[in-house]
């Protein structure tokens, strides 16, 4: 988690870097569905949640310091509900199965978060930035969008690095508590809004509103994408049957 943010991109190692860019992007975006769709209360949900999470770590063979990086990330930020949402009283409701409920909801909540994140990871391993680009600029998006993406992903370094410097400067002036630190990140804020800004300006004078994004090389989509897709799809549509035969 303390590698630069360009460095995560495109660093794993599996043969999911021979497949097209927009392949790649489009079974992430299936992967995550396939996750999230999927009931993760019932065994066969659960099987297919974790083995679509196995399956694309292991075609995207990210660092394991990365992916122990973002298990801890995705525990920060789901583990905290999983352990309370059981014990939130419920107005006019009592008993064990209210508790029950509640312990599944939050189990759920757990399981689809960490996976969620899992999978975030595991795309970005295996997308470059150059290659995020080139992706977008397949897919049937407007180039507006595809614009705004890229340019998201080039400046979050930027804007991470600046906020390190404030929170550095910060430390520096002894406002680590208090109400004075939250004046100093106001402060701060008109000089990454003034970025912001120069970012739009070189964009407009680019051209990225007026026509699409170039292809800078050939990234054709061969048999192996198409497969991939196809077994994609199959799972996104058998997560579908699994959670429409738990409906009915």
């Amino acid at each position: 988690m303390k590698s630069h943010w360009h460095d995560l991109w495109g660093c794993g190692r599996g043969p999911l870097g021979k497949l097209a860019p927009q392949t790649r992007l489009l079974l992430g975006a299936a992967a995550f569905a396939t996750c999230m769709v999927a009931p993760a209360a019932t065994v066969a949900g659960g099987l297919l949640i974790i083995g679509t999470v196995a399956a694309w770590l292991a075609a995207s063979r990210p660092p394991g310091k990365m992916v122990l990086g973002f298990g801890f990330l995705g525990l920060l930020l789901f583990a905290p509900a999983f352990l309370l949402v059981p014990f939130i009283p419920l107005h006019g409701a009592r008993g064990a199965g209210v508790w029950e409920h509640g312990f599944v909801v939050s189990a759920k909540l757990l399981v689809q978060g960490m996976c969620g994140v899992l999978i975030s990871m595991a795309t970005v391993a295996a997308v470059s930035v150059s290659d995020l680009r080139e992706g977008l600029a397949r897919l049937p998006l407007p180039g507006i969008v595809s614009a705004i993406l890229v340019q998201i992903v080039h400046q979050t370094a930027s804007l991470l690095d600046e906020t390190k410097q404030v929170a550095s400067a910060m430390a520096v002036r002894a406002a680590s508590a208090g109400g004075r630190t939250a004046w100093l990140v106001l402060w701060s804020l008109p000089r990454i809004i003034d970025r912001a800004d120069r970012v739009a300006d070189a964009m407009v004078l680019r051209g990225y509103c007026d026509d699409e994004a170039l292809v800078m090389r050939s990234s054709l989509m061969r048999a192996a994408d198409w497969i991939a897709l196809v077994i994609a799809l199959a799972a996104l549509g058998l997560a579908v049957a699994i959670r429409v035969r738990g409906v009915a």
